[in-house]
């Protein structure tokens, strides 16, 4: 249960990092929406690791519902690149 919120933390760590040094307008908005999936993505897992852990989680849970909307998320700031 450890493993998911240190990966998260690395992730988001360099996605805001690159968020940092990013000086085009377009390219912003791209990978400000995928750091905003990616921040979803530590949410849903914390949610899930928190769900499991009391027994509460099944399958069609909100955080499936979570892990979805992070990842569509991630998808659209990745789709948002391409187009530009």
């Amino acid at each position: 249960d450890i493993a998911y919120p240190i990966g998260d933390v690395v992730v988001l760590s360099l996605a805001l990092g690159i968020l940092s040094v990013v000086r085009g307008a377009q390219l912003f908005r791209s990978i400000s929406i995928i750091s905003l999936g990616f921040v979803l993505l530590a949410i849903s897992d914390f949610a899930f690791s928190w769900a499991a852990g009391i027994d509460a989680y099944y399958t069609g849970n909100w955080v499936d519902i979570l892990y979805t909307v992070s990842f569509f998320t991630i998808g659209l700031g990745v789709h948002h690149a391409k187009l530009e």
